[in-house]
């Protein structure tokens, strides 16, 4: 993943998804937020989890609770 430049995304204040984030191992910091999406009908549903403090803040901002 080095060769990707991927650490750029990981600057302060930036927020970065990544699918099968499992597959980089030890070379991502930790998880904040994980989201899981689902069929449903025509469309899709997502669920978001917090498993940080940072996660629970941005989950909050999303939500429009800040």
């Amino acid at each position: 993943l080095e060769y990707l430049g991927f650490r750029d995304y990981f600057a302060a204040g930036n927020i970065c998804c990544i699918e099968w984030a499992e597959h980089a191992r030890t070379a991502l910091p930790y998880i904040d937020i994980r989201f899981r999406l689902n069929m449903k009908g025509g469309g899709r549903e997502i669920y978001a989890i917090a498993l940080s403090a940072t996660g629970k803040e941005v989950l909050s901002l999303l939500a429009g609770e800040i």
